[in-house]
């Protein structure tokens, strides 16, 4: 089911790691703070008081989980991913090849301090060594770091060739934090524009 392919990882890694940054500091970073959290589907922990710092940081580590669960899948390495301590379980099914497709689940136990469940599909596409285009949605709930965090829809499509480069983001991201909430909504907003990325958040609620 599943084909080696270590660029086709090294992509998604690469991509990972740039779409947190991007939400880490560019997305949310304009808004206020708060503390706390309830959910009854999620256990949310214990943030750190500052609602940015805390829907951030769960985002950051629900991503990661999630492109770990499509790595996984690709190359066909073991689908529990171990956190120290907790876990991640991925299934569903990916296939690796031009194009590689993938529909998944990662199942987050106490990995990064994170309680919940996501969905990841997508697929990439390459007709060169450095032409390609790519898209992924998530969707689910993950609590942790004080915000139960909800994925609508969310993710990119991206496309590379030799004049240009596209990263543009869609859907949405909401951090329910005590009595404060972030609220992000992606429309194909381009992810190289700091301005917009900003634009597309707000904070409401006591804290913000």
């Amino acid at each position: 089911m599943f084909q080696n392919s270590n660029w086709h990882r090294v992509k998604w890694v690469a991509w990972g790691v740039l779409l947190v940054t991007v939400l880490k500091w560019g997305g949310i970073a304009g808004c206020g703070g708060g503390s706390g959290g309830q959910n009854t589907n999620v256990k949310v922990g214990t943030g750190t008081g500052n609602v940015v710092a805390d829907t951030s940081q769960t985002i950051s580590d629900a991503m990661a989980s999630a492109f770990q669960g499509v790595n996984a899948g690709i190359t066909n390495s073991s689908q529990t991913i171990q956190c120290n301590p907790g876990q991640t379980t991925i299934s569903g099914n990916a296939s690796g090849g031009n194009p590689v497709t993938f529909n998944l689940t990662a199942d987050v136990d106490g990995c990064s301090g994170l309680d919940g469940s996501i969905q990841m599909s997508g697929e990439f596409f390459s007709n060169s060594s450095s032409d390609f285009s790519a898209n992924f949605t998530v969707d689910g709930v993950v609590g942790g770091h004080g915000c139960a965090v909800e994925f609508d829809a969310f993710g990119a499509d991206i496309s590379q060739n030799s004049n240009a480069s596209t990263f543009l983001l869609t859907g949405s991201v909401t951090g329910a934090c005590g009595s404060a909430t972030v609220t992000c909504n992606f429309n194909g907003i381009s992810a190289q524009d700091p301005a917009a990325l900003q634009g597309a958040c707000s904070c409401s609620g006591t804290g913000c």
